[in-house]
Formats: structure tokens, C-alpha cells, sequence
């Protein structure tokens, strides 16, 4: 046996924090790349090499992984060597041709349940790939294409259960024709037969979001809620058919003008499938690189809560409340099919490739309400009277053929045109009111924090903030949600242990750390959250200057600034930094946030609580007459020792 080998087994699990010296230098890997390759322990010198890219070779580390990827033939290596490999967008780059022909090789290799386990894996890298945009799709689809009821039940089972992703995120017909033949053959795939046609459900849901007029709607809704019926029937305890079949019994209740009980049963069932969702999660039917689970639940309790609205409205339209219900259903479904593709290794640290529905008939039909809505609004307003009657007669009339409703028909009826032109600058509302909608039911009075100590750290600071004239309203409702997922962001990474600090964690314990990798860090923590729709960086002209991180949602601003520091607890030391914070808020609400990375040292673990490490600042009045600022500003713990060392300290 090979040295290297044996070298590459001592080290095993230890290996992210390997040097290359440690194994024996660059030479002693590349010198031996046939034997790595083919080993169990590729995926540690691969590990090794992801860990420390910036010292190696490049072009002869990138023939090691992807020889690794071609040759391994244990399982547990192959899929460690692709996490290794999916840990950094730059090794991604410069391998992606050769790995995705590399990966969609060993996919067409499943002769045994080894190979097919070793498949499944590769599946997943190359429909990564994908979806990142860095390989074409062609092959991958030719490969969907090619499965057979003979398939290996792991093999057929996975394919099956991606479908849906990829027929959710690749538009092109070809693609998803490929997708639904795929599919078809393996709804007699004796072990694939539920997942088959759970998805062919899930992709008859996205063909009637995607059409544009009420009968064809209508007419996949219940095919595709047929084919959910047909997943539960072969396989009882699969809790997402169910949840996705009773959401649709929902809606096509609404459309069949039946009972409010029966809305009210499909909502009740909604959010006790909803719940119970978690018990499938935990088998596996959901990938961990597949699907945001925390918005996806978040997506499904909102059309709970759409259809309990519906049974409260007085709406005679046919299609009105359904399609709020429907727009809630896609948004869960594509929830449930965010990808989290880059790195693989970091948490909180993501690329999500999210899929984007577009639901024509839905979405017209619902900015159809918000006009009709607007116009009996205006109706009881006396200087606004005359202009709604012309709005509120054209909105009030069930559109022609149920097809798409067209706001440029609506506006040649208006004697006025310019008053709807008005209103249609504040359309974005359509997406601003979903989104304060999802901040109040979140947020409201509560905080979402179940830590109890972070719970009262966000009590404490809303009671500060009480004095803010700014501080009400969406403004505070928003500022409630960028603080609690703040105090969550800290609370992880004061988590981390010091010794786990590599990659895009590094800035934790390095004490020189730049204040640009606390900056992409939180960004990327942030959007990841509910208000990653929100969130923008390094945005300019923002107070005279450039934003770090601002948080825009309709017309309000919030901008946190952030810093490093080598001695930030002497009294005063923060005021230059809470002075530029402040200024960012000049020209917007007098709210804002000051970040700021604690690098002093920290011999015996002077770490500060989470209680002391948030507090409500007020910018220094430089100008006479100034408006009082209020920052929350937030210290996080860097150049961390770990605890075993403060213990010896």
C-alpha cells in the first residue's frame, strides 16, 4: 500500500483543518494522484486541497479531483469529494466542464446498488451545475430521459424526486417534456411510483400557474390534484401530497363557490399538514441542498392563513379569492424548490438559485382586486369620488372570457387615464403588501427568537426604541424584523466553534479581519431570511456615500454600517462609526445599525454576553438642531480562543 495512503487515513476526519505540509507536501498527493484517485480516502486529499486552493497548484490539484470523481469507487469518498469540491465558487469554476462530463459518467454507471448510490450523488453535482449556469443542461436531460422501470430503486427514486426541481427551474418545453416522459416511465417504477406522481403533480400545479386564462387553470388544477391523489393511495404517510392536495381542494373550492366550511376544513388541514411536515423531512424526502424548509413552512402557513381570510371576505368574484391562494401556493412551492447549491459547506453562507413562477391569469386576477379594492376606497373620499365612479365601473365587471385581465384595457375606459397611471406607480404595493403582510404575521408584537435570553435582548431593545418618532408603523414592524434576525445571526456566530472558523468562518478568529468578510457574511445570512427580498450591498448614493448593508422596502431605508475594531468597549470609541451610521439615515427614517467586529483580545475569553453585545446608541449631535438618530449597535465577538484554551490560560 501507498504511504500517502496511510497518511490521508490518520488524518480522516480532521482533514478541513489539514495543511499540505502535513501530509507531506503538494508533491507527495500529485506524485500519487492514480492511487488517491482510486482509494477511499480521495475525499481527504481532496478536503485538504479545497481547504488550502489559494496555496496549491491549481491545474494539477483540478486533474487530482476530478481523476477522484471519475475513479473512486466507495461511495462515502465519492460524496465527500463533491462536497469538498462544492465548497468554493472558484473550484467550481475551473473544474466545471470537466466535472460535470465527469459527473454525468458515473450517473450512467448504476449497474449495482453501489454504483447507484454513487449516481445519486452525481446527479445531484451535475443538476447543480445546472442550475448554477456554469454547464448546459443538455446532457443532464438526455440522461433523465434515458431511465427505465428497471432502474435500481435508489437511482429512480432520486431522479424522481428532482424532476420536479427541474421542471420548476428549467422553462424551456423541451426540457420540461423531457421531464414529464421521464416521469411517466417511472409511475410504474415500482419503488419510484409515489414520488413519480407526487411530482407529476407538482408540475401540473406549475403548468396552471402558467396559464393564462381561468378554464385552463381550472382544468390542470384538478389533474394536477388527481395525480396527488394517486401518490397518497400508493403511499399513505406521504405528508407533502396530502398538504399540496388539500391546498388545492382549498382553492377549487373557492372557484366551485362551495360552502365556507369546506374552505375552512382545507385550511385547518393545510396547517396541521403544515406542522406534522417535518416527520417526512427527517426520512429524507426533502435533500439538504433542496428547498429553504424554514420559508418553505413559513410559505405554507401563509395559505393557512389566505384561505382562513377568504372565509371572512365578502368577494362574489369567482376567481378573486382563489387566485390570492393560488399566488400563496406558489410561493411555497417555490420556496420548496430553492436550491442552496454554493458553498456546501458553510451554513449561512449560501448561494441560492431560487425558481421564479409566473402565474399570468393569477397575478392579473390579483391586481384586478387591488384596483377594485382602490377604487371603493376612493368612492369615500369627497375629493376623490368623481374620479373612482370611471375606475370602479370598469374593475367591477367580470373580465371577458376569464382570461387575463389587461390594465391597458381598463385604462382606455377611464375618462381620466392619468388618475389609474397614479395608482399604477403604486402597484409595486401587489409585492409590498405580500411582504408587509408575511413582517406582521411573523413579527407583529412577538419575536420570532425562541431563545429566551435572545427573546428579552429584543424586548429590551423595542422598549428603547419606544422614543424613536420614527419608530411605528411598517417602519417598526420592519426594524423589529432586520434587529431579531440580527440577534439571530450573532447568536450563531457566537456559536462557531473557534476551532471550526475556515472558509467563509475565518474572520472569527483571525485577528486581523477585514471588515469586508463580516460584511458578505451577514448579506448572505440575510438573504437567506424572510427579508432577503429586501436586502442590497454596497448600494450608492445612500446618504452621500456607499451602503454597506440597506434594507429598502417601499419607501423606507434602513442602512447598517459596519466596522472593525481592536479596542471597540472604550468609552467613546464608537462615536466616529455611529456618526457615519447616523449619516446614512439623514435624508430617511432615524433608524439604523452600527456592526462592528470585535478583534481585541481575548487571552482568557472575554467574549460579552448577548445581552451586552446589543445596545440603542444615539448619533452625537454635530449639527444645531439635529434629528435625534437612534442606532442599534451590535458587537460581534472575533479573534475568539477556543474554550480549551482559555481553560489552560
Amino acid at each position: 500500500m501507498v504511504a500517502i495512503i496511510d497518511v490521508l487515513r490518520e488524518v480522516g476526519g480532521d482533514s478541513t483543518l489539514a495543511t499540505i505540509a502535513s501530509v507531506g507536501g503538494e508533491d507527495a498527493l500529485y506524485s500519487h494522484a492514480d492511487e488517491i484517485s482510486c482509494s477511499d480516502v480521495v475525499d481527504v486529499a481532496a478536503t485538504i486541497l479545497a481547504a488550502n486552493w489559494d496555496q496549491v497548484n491549481h491545474e494539477r490539484a483540478k486533474n487530482l479531483l476530478v481523476s477522484g470523481i471519475r475513479s473512486t469507487q466507495d461511495p462515502l469518498a465519492f460524496a465527500g469529494t463533491i462536497k469538498a469540491i462544492f465548497s468554493s465558487a472558484d473550484i467550481i469554476n475551473m473544474l466545471a466542464r470537466e466535472l460535470n462530463e465527469a459527473l454525468l459518467a458515473r450517473a450512467e454507471m448504476r449497474k449495482d446498488s453501489r454504483q447507484a448510490h454513487i449516481a445519486v450523488d452525481a446527479l445531484d453535482g451535475a443538476l447543480k451545475l445546472a442550475l448554477l449556469g456554469v454547464a448546459r443542461p443538455f446532457r443532464l436531460l438526455e440522461l433523465i430521459t434515458s431511465v427505465t422501470t428497471t432502474e435500481p430503486p435508489a437511482f429512480a427514486i432520486a431522479v424522481a424526486r428532482r424532476l420536479g426541481a427541474i421542471y420548476i427551474h428549467m422553462r424551456e418545453e423541451s426540457a420540461r417534456a423531457a421531464a414529464r416522459d421521464a416521469l411517466t416511465t417511472l409511475a410504474s417504477h415500482q419503488e419510484a411510483r409515489s414520488d413519480a406522481f407526487h411530482q407529476l403533480g407538482t408540475s401540473g400545479l406549475v403548468d396552471a400557474l402558467e396559464t393564462d386564462n381561468a378554464e385552463g387553470v381550472e382544468q390542470k388544477l384538478r389533474h394536477a390534484r388527481t395525480m396527488f391523489t394517486a401518490a397518497v393511495d400508493i403511499d399513505a404517510d406521504r405528508i407533502d401530497a396530502k398538504l399540496y392536495a388539500s391546498a388545492l381542494d382549498g382553492v377549487l373550492a373557492l372557484v366551485d363557490r362551495l360552502p365556507v366550511s369546506t374552505v375552512r376544513a382545507a385550511a385547518e388541514e393545510v396547517e396541521d399538514l403544515a406542522i406534522v411536515r417535518t416527520a417526512w423531512k427527517s426520512r429524507g424526502r426533502l435533500e439538504e441542498w433542496l428547498g429553504d424548509s424554514t420559508a418553505t413552512e413559513q410559505e405554507w402557513w401563509m395559505v393557512s392563513a389566505a384561505f382562513a381570510r377568504a372565509c371572512n371576505e365578502l368577494d362574489d368574484e369567482r376567481w378573486l379569492k382563489a387566485s390570492r391562494s393560488l399566488a400563496a401556493i406558489a410561493r411555497a412551492h417555490e420556496a420548496a424548490n430553492t436550491a442552496a447549491v454554493l458553498p456546501y459547506a458553510a451554513p449561512g453562507l449560501r448561494v441560492l438559485v431560487a425558481p421564479r413562477l409566473v402565474a399570468p391569469f393569477v397575478t392579473s386576477t390579483y391586481r384586478w382586486s387591488l384596483l377594485k379594492r382602490w377604487a371603493e376606497e376612493m368612492r369615500t373620499h369627497p375629493e376623490l369620488s368623481a374620479d373612482a365612479s370611471g375606475l370602479l365601473e370598469a374593475v367591477t365587471q367580470d373580465p371577458k372570457d376569464e382570461k387575463m385581465i389587461l390594465i391597458s384595457e381598463i385604462r382606455s375606459q377611464l375618462p381620466d387615464p392619468e388618475k389609474l397611471d397614479m395608482l399604477m406607480e403604486s402597484l409595486m404595493l401587489d409585492q409590498q403588501t405580500a411582504l408587509e403582510r408575511r413582517l406582521e404575521t411573523l413579527d407583529g408584537q412577538d419575536s420570532v427568537l425562541h431563545n429566551e435570553a435572545a427573546r428579552r435582548l429584543s424586548r429590551d431593545l423595542r422598549k428603547v426604541l419606544e422614543g424613536s418618532p420614527d419608530y411605528q408603523g411598517t417602519t417598526r414592524v420592519l426594524f423589529d424584523r432586520i434587529i431579531d434576525i440580527t440577534i439571530r445571526y450573532a447568536v450563531a456566530r457566537t456559536n462557531i466553534e473557534a476551532s471550526f472558523a475556515k472558509g467563509g468562518f475565518r474572520f472569527l478568529h483571525d485577528p486581523n479581519a477585514l471588515e469586508q468578510a463580516l460584511q458578505i457574511d451577514y448579506w448572505n445570512y440575510l438573504i437567506s431570511s424572510t427579508i432577503g427580498d429586501v436586502v442590497d450591498i454596497e448600494t450608492s448614493h445612500v446618504g452621500g456615500g456607499r451602503a454597506d448593508i440597506r434594507f429598502t422596502f417601499g419607501g423606507i431605508r434602513i442602512v447598517a454600517e459596519l466596522k472593525r475594531d481592536k479596542n471597540p468597549t472604550k468609552k467613546g470609541q464608537l462615536d466616529p462609526y455611529l456618526n457615519q451610521a447616523g449619516l446614512y439615515q439623514s435624508s430617511n427614517v432615524a433608524l439604523g445599525l452600527l456592526m462592528v467586529l470585535d478583534l481585541s483580545p481575548k487571552p482568557k475569553g472575554q467574549v460579552r454576553s448577548l445581552g451586552t453585545s446589543f445596545w440603542v446608541a444615539e448619533k452625537p449631535d454635530l449639527a444645531e438642531g439635529d434629528t435625534v438618530r437612534s442606532i442599534v449597535t451590535i458587537l460581534i465577538p472575533g479573534n475568539r480562543p477556543t474554550p480549551s484554551a482559555v481553560s489552560h490560560a
